[in-house]
């Protein structure tokens, strides 16, 4: 806490510089304090003498001379914190906005009724850009300016788009699909491909360049290849479905544990059994998720249902309302970092240790006679010769075991907080592992709860937290040890 004294009067503030004030103690005797002296600190601190300020100084002059012996702090100036601006939004225009949803988590949805690719013609006007706020700034107790933390960004439009003249109603340029992007604030109209019906026979396997719309069902064994999105308006079978973009499944997934379903972006789907189903961005299932393979770089979402069986990673946490059943199926679920890979990371540790050391005790052992092999007796030269081949085989080892490492460490995101979220209950049969610790719940555990890994007494443990009443229990946990290949990809 900054403090600069002026006489008698020691002037505070805080290190936001947005509060400049004084604190009375019980001794401190400042009944005679005369405005001139205050102000005189204020200035000996360069905090600004505004007229709010001199108010606020005449105020306390006064306290003081009525209460010779009060006590306490009195803030002197006040900052203005700057105000944050806001990132632009699109907002659809009100025809084209899916009202199929019913407002009850329970109720029944009619999910082949959504509306999640929609097309228009070149002319139409699809909605409105609200530009972005660039917010206000601030200014502290010494009269420098705050300003905001955070840059706005503006929605940018694609080729396809153009704005009307009130320069605020996006229209399409082109016929195509909406396609608007909220987190990269980017708005555009993408060619599609649309299959009316199902992918089968009659349609053959499909592998394009734009996005995909299949109005039907993929059916088993057929495989559905898009460079942008695809968009499936009934089920997938054991279908192989792959897009550099999203793949969005309006009714559910039955891989029967024959079919894969691959993202480069985001995946939702009603349900999901017997799937596998790896997507870098994020997996939404709206009700079930039964004995899958499911995995994402981003966050797990089953919001309104159940993950059942099988295993699951999502690095950036998982978002759940049940996990595990009441029949205690076994479910593993993994957050964080990659647990095979912090196991990988750690074995390569280990392996590299004992290697190092050896090559370092063979070159202190040969330095000495390095320059000299020619002129030692044969036996000893044969020996050294060998030293120096075991040598060179540790050190290509651990050229391998390093590039290795190097590999993995790409993979791995410092200090990521992950964590599971599930907001009615978790089953027995379920194991969490967060990273390099796993924990196995034998009885029901009630929700809202929260399992995170935290550091208690400069230990690691994992725990339980009520997000309602902040209540923390620390779990039964313990080292994460990687199974044989075929864990979580």
């Amino acid at each position: 806490m900054p403090a600069a004294t002026t006489g008698k009067l020691k002037i505070l503030t805080d290190p936001a510089g947005l509060r400049a004030y004084v604190r009375f103690g019980a001794d401190d005797g400042h009944g005679l304090l005369t405005a001139a002296e205050v102000i005189a600190a204020l200035e000996g601190h360069k905090i600004a003498v505004t007229d709010e300020v001199l108010r606020r100084v005449e105020e306390l002059v006064a306290r003081l001379h009525e209460r010779p012996d009060w006590t306490g702090e009195f803030d002197l100036a006040v900052g203005r914190p700057p105000v944050e601006g806001a990132d632009g939004e699109f907002a659809l225009a009100e025809e084209f906005v899916d009202r199929t949803d019913p407002d009850d988590d329970d109720g029944p949805v009619d999910f082949y009724a959504r509306r999640s690719v929609i097309t228009v013609e070149a002319g139409t006007p699809i909605g409105q850009v609200i530009p972005a706020d660039p917010g206000q700034p601030g200014m502290d107790v010494f009269g420098k300016p705050l300003k905001p933390h955070k840059r706005p960004r503006a929605v940018t439009l694609g080729p396809n788009v153009r704005l009307a003249e009130d320069n605020a109603t996006a229209c399409a340029a082109k016929t195509g699909k909406i396609a608007y992007n909220p987190g990269r604030r980017h708005l555009d109209i993408l060619d599609v491909v649309e299959i009316k019906g199902n992918v089968d026979f009659k349609s053959g396997n499909l592998d394009v360049h734009t996005d995909v719309l299949v109005t039907g069902t993929i059916q088993d064994l057929f495989t559905v290849r898009g460079k942008k999105s695809v968009t499936v308006g009934k089920d997938v079978e054991a279908a192989v479905v792959e897009a550099e973009g999203d793949v969005r499944v309006l009714g559910g997934v039955s891989g029967k544990d024959k079919g894969r379903i691959r993202a480069g972006g985001e995946f939702s789907a009603r349900l999901c059994i017997e799937a596998d189903v790896q997507a870098r961005l994020g997996i939404t299932i709206d009700r079930e998720a039964m004995n899958c393979r499911l995995s994402t770089l981003g966050l797990l979402r089953i919001p309104r249902g159940t993950l059942v069986g099988g295993r699951s990673y999502a690095r950036e946490g998982a978002e759940l309302r049940c996990l595990g059943c009441a029949g205690e199926a076994p479910t593993e679920l993994a957050v964080g970092n990659d647990p095979l890979v912090m196991a990988e990371l750690a074995a390569i540790e280990a392996k590299l240790g004992p290697r190092l050391e050896t090559v370092e005790r063979i070159r202190l052992r040969l330095e000495p006679i390095l320059g000299r092999l020619d002129y030692l007796p044969s036996a000893h030269r044969q020996a050294a010769v060998e030293l120096l081949r075991q040598a060179e085989q540790f050190q290509n080892e651990i050229a391998a075991l390093q590039r290795r490492r190097a590999g993995l460490l790409e993979r791995v995101v410092p200090g990521l907080e992950a964590a599971v979220a599930v907001t009615q209950r978790i089953c027995p049969g379920v194991t969490i592992v967060l990273e390099d610790r796993r924990v196995r719940f034998q009885t029901e555990r009630k929700g809202p709860v929260r399992v995170v890994k935290k550091k208690l007494e400069g230990v690691t443990e994992l725990v339980a937290v009520n997000p309602v009443s902040g209540h923390l229990t620390i779990l039964p946990s313990r080292r994460f040890v990687a199974d044989p290949p075929g864990g979580v990809e």
